[in-house]
C-alpha cells in the first residue's frame, strides 16, 4: 500500500483516524454518564433515555453510509434475521421494556413460545445460520421491534441484496458489507459500556438475543433487579471463546489505548 493511500485511509473523521475512534468513545461515555446522574430519572428511565439516544446516532450514522456505500438494504429483505444476534444486557432489558408496555398477554405468550424453540439452539452462529432459524421478533420478513432493534442490527448494511440471498438459501459464500456504521456501533457501545461499568458496576457481556430476551419477558424484575445490583443474569447466553477476554476487559483496553478516562 503506497503512503497516498494509508494518509487517505486515516482522513480526518475516517474510522482509521485515532482521533475520531476517540472522539466517538468519549462521547458516548460521557453521554451515558450524565444520563445516569440525572436524579429525576429512575434506573429504567435511564436506560431507556440512553438506548434512545443511541439509537438516532446510529441510524443517522448508517443512513449516511448506506447512500455513499450504495447499500441495497430495503423493505422486506430479511437475510440478516436468520443469523445468531449478541447483544448489550442494557439493550435486551430496553427492548423488553418495550414489548412489555406494547404487547398483549397472548402476543408475549406467543412470542415465549418462539423464543424458547430458538434458544434451544447452540451458541454457534453456524448452527443459528439458515433460512430454517429466522429470529424470533421476525414476522412477514419484517422485524417487529424495528425501530428499538439492538446495534448489530441498525448498523449491519450490505452492498448486494443477491450476496445476502445467496448466503441465505446456500448456507455459504461472501456478503459485501459497508463496514464503517458496524465499527462505528461498536466504538459507541464501548464507551457506553465504560460508563455503565464505571458509574453502576453494570455487567456488560454480550448475551445472545433470543436466550436472554426469554429470561428477562419470564421475570422482568427480578432480571433487572439482579443486574442492576451488579449480577451478570444471563450466565447461559454468552458466546465468548474460552481464554477470551471479557466485554469489561476490552472496554478498559480500550479506554487505556484511547487515553479516555
Amino acid at each position: 500500500m503506497g503512503e497516498a493511500k494509508r494518509r487517505k485511509m486515516r482522513t480526518k473523521g475516517s474510522i482509521d483516524d485515532p482521533e475520531f475512534r476517540r472522539s466517538v468513545f468519549k462521547q458516548a461515555a460521557e453521554q451515558t454518564a450524565k444520563i445516569l446522574s440525572e436524579p429525576t430519572l429512575n434506573d429504567i428511565q435511564s436506560l431507556i433515555e440512553i438506548y434512545r439516544g443511541r439509537n438516532k446516532t446510529l441510524d443517522a450514522t448508517a443512513d449516511r453510509y448506506a447512500v455513499a456505500g450504495k447499500a441495497e438494504c430495503k423493505v422486506g429483505c430479511a437475510a440478516c434475521c436468520h443469523q445468531m444476534v449478541l447483544c448489550s444486557p442494557f439493550e435486551i432489558f430496553a427492548i423488553v421494556n418495550y414489548l412489555m408496555h406494547t404487547r398483549t398477554a397472548p402476543q408475549i405468550a406467543e412470542l415465549r413460545e418462539r423464543l424458547l424453540e430458538r434458544s434451544k439452539l447452540p451458541l454457534d452462529p453456524n448452527a443459528r445460520y439458515g433460512a430454517q432459524n429466522p429470529c424470533a421478533l421476525l414476522e412477514s420478513n419484517s422485524c417487529t421491534i424495528y425501530e428499538h432493534r439492538p446495534s448489530v442490527c441498525r448498523t449491519m448494511l450490505s452492498a448486494s441484496r443477491a450476496a445476502c440471498d445467496s448466503c441465505l438459501a446456500t448456507g455459504k459464500g461472501d456478503i459485501p458489507q459497508i463496514a464503517e456504521p458496524m465499527f462505528i456501533g461498536t466504538m459507541m457501545q464501548m464507551g457506553i459500556d465504560l460508563a455503565l461499568i464505571k458509574n453502576r458496576n453494570l455487567s456488560t457481556d454480550s448475551v445472545e438475543l433470543s436466550r436472554a430476551l426469554l429470561i428477562a419477558l419470564n421475570n422482568f424484575d427480578a432480571t433487572i433487579g439482579s443486574w442492576l445490583q451488579g449480577d451478570d443474569p444471563f450466565p447461559n447466553c454468552h458466546a465468548r471463546p474460552a481464554g477470551y477476554p471479557s466485554n469489561g476487559e476490552m472496554v478498559a483496553d480500550a479506554a487505556k489505548r484511547l487515553n479516555v478516562s
